[in-house]
């Protein structure tokens, strides 16, 4: 194989030190084990990709570079119902009307469905943000 499909596929070699490594493995365990977790989980979702992509777009259509993360229940496959709960985490918080807006373009692509929008600053400290990002996922 050549460089560049090596390159391609995620995998690099290192002539000084004749190994070959995925970029994963240049990283602790601890977190290869929480990447693993978290790619596992995202497999997991209780939404659509396109439910999640939809969401995210709707976010950084309105403040780009924002951070969109799925919380609660809709992230654990093995519990049931649940509204959809969005965490977004932004140099400036979404507005309410902001919020509105977004929950009814969602209502008219996908049905009308409990969504539930969380909208934090990157320096704000509050304790439900951070129980939120504890077991969250970023669409």
């Amino acid at each position: 194989m050549r460089d560049e499909e090596l390159k391609n596929r995620g995998i690099s070699y290192h002539s000084t030190v004749s190994t070959i490594s995925t970029p994963e493995s240049r990283y602790p365990e601890s977190f290869r084990d929480r990447l693993r977790d978290q790619q596992s989980q995202q497999n997991n979702l209780r939404i659509t990709k396109e439910q999640a992509d939809f969401l995210r777009d709707s976010v950084r259509e309105i403040i780009p570079g924002a951070e969109v993360r799925l919380f609660g229940s809709r992230v654990d496959d093995a519990q049931r119902g649940g509204d959809i709960d969005i965490l977004v985490i932004a140099d400036r918080r979404l507005s309410l009307r902001e919020r509105i807006n977004i929950q009814a373009k969602f209502w008219e692509k996908f049905g009308e469905q409990k969504l539930d929008i969380a909208s934090f600053t990157r320096e704000d400290k509050d304790t439900f943000k951070e129980l939120a990002m504890m077991d969250s996922i970023v669409l």
